[in-house]
């Protein structure tokens, strides 16, 4: 090891930013079977219609996007024969899922309490997302450089080192894998115990941590 390589000092830091949701992303599907696959796919109409009603409602509500994304996928549906002791074909299934965004975060419980109280729904919880995710990604990693340059500034001063002594040669950063906004909090409401379980958007959160690599000079 030579004498550049012996005071190269590895510094890192940690820095987590915040920021309001600012959009709510739905998700619904519906799965019928059928002896043909138009029987699949008639069995899910009425049920798709309800899903466009409640969408069509609170449209205004919760500030839908107009884009709505659909998927219809007929499969062969199976079933175990025990007396073949094997799967066999048993009809179709027609599988049915619709996508959207709303602009309202406030109207989610509302909306998903909807679409899951149509029978034959599976809608899962909703995905609140930020618009600005790359500035939230940028302030999270100047507060990790932040976090490091004052880290390494304390501990220069703890060995009487003077930080002109040192030169910035190199960095690295990479995500903090903990906690991740967009996963949706369950909260009970204000009202008390006696009140509804609502879905709380809180605060989007993204966490970077930024190595900083000084060189003695």
């Amino acid at each position: 090891m030579n004498d550049a390589e012996q005071f190269l000092i590895p510094i890192t830091g940690h820095g987590t930013a915040r920021a309001t949701f600012t959009a709510v992303q739905y998700s619904a599907a519906v799965n019928t079977t059928g002896k043909t696959g138009p029987k699949a796919k008639e069995a899910a109409k009425p049920i798709i219609a309800k899903i466009r009603a409640v969408i069509d409602a609170g449209a205004e509500e919760a500030g839908l996007d107009k884009q709505i994304k659909t998927s219809l996928r007929i499969t062969k549906a199976v079933r175990y024969d025990e007396v073949k002791r094997q799967n066999v074909h048993d009809g179709y299934q027609a599988n049915y899922t619709v996508a959207f965004v709303g602009k309202n975060v406030a109207a989610a419980t509302k909306l998903h309490d909807q679409l899951t109280s149509i029978e034959g729904v599976e809608a899962e919880t909703p995905v609140f997302l930020v618009d600005s995710s790359m500035e939230l990604e940028a302030e999270a990693f100047r507060l990790a450089v932040k976090d490091a340059t004052d880290r390494f500034e304390n501990q220069c001063l703890a060995f009487g080192l003077k930080t002109d002594s040192f030169r910035l040669v190199g960095w690295n950063s990479g995500e903090d894998h903990g906690h991740r906004g967009k996963v949706m909090a369950l909260a009970a409401s204000a009202g008390g115990s006696g009140q509804p379980v609502d879905l709380e958007p809180g605060k989007a959160d993204k966490s970077v941590t930024v190595t900083l690599q000084y060189l003695r000079t």
